[in-house]
């Protein structure tokens, strides 16, 4: 004859309960353990994400790095144009009368493309300077003193 059983799981233990006996049986349950294996996706996965950050960090450092700063052209002899100023013309008006001056009109005002045949380009620009520091506001806005000394350069941009 065939043994009858109940059987029921308490915790990590099982009860095993015999109908022709009468006799409980305790015995330890078996517990399946979760696979250890690491897996190659998740390998793959680790370096496609070491490769983004790497290249989101080489990516950030070289635009950092190309921030605009201004730097006086080498040759400055022939890039400079200085002047005393007298009262009650502007910084832009002086200059036409001491150089050949062309500007261009901006909602800002006008300013200077080129001196005496030397140009702006994409990397560099002409900048006025008065009594040694440069200006803030545009040199047809700006009004001379007697004694004002300006000067003209034209910077590179780094």
């Amino acid at each position: 004859m065939a043994k009858k059983e109940a059987r029921k799981v308490a915790g990590s233990k099982k009860l095993v309960a015999s109908m022709k006996t009468g006799k409980v049986i305790v015995k330890p349950a078996k517990i399946k353990k979760a696979p250890t294996e690491f897996g190659l996706v998740n390998i793959i996965a680790i370096v496609v994400l070491l490769g983004i950050f790497s290249f989101t960090a080489l990516v950030l450092t070289r635009f950092e790095s190309k921030t605009n700063t201004v730097k006086p052209q080498k040759n400055i002899e022939t890039q400079t144009i200085s002047y005393d100023c007298t009262d009650g013309q502007t910084a832009l008006a002086v200059l036409k009368t001491k150089a050949d001056v062309q500007t261009q009109d901006s909602s800002d005002g006008a300013y200077v493309t080129s001196i005496n045949n030397a140009s702006n380009t994409d990397q560099s620009f002409w900048i006025y300077y008065v009594n040694g520091q440069m200006s803030s506001i545009g040199p047809d806005q700006y009004n001379c003193k007697t004694g004002d000394k300006v000067e003209w350069r034209l910077e590179q941009i780094l």
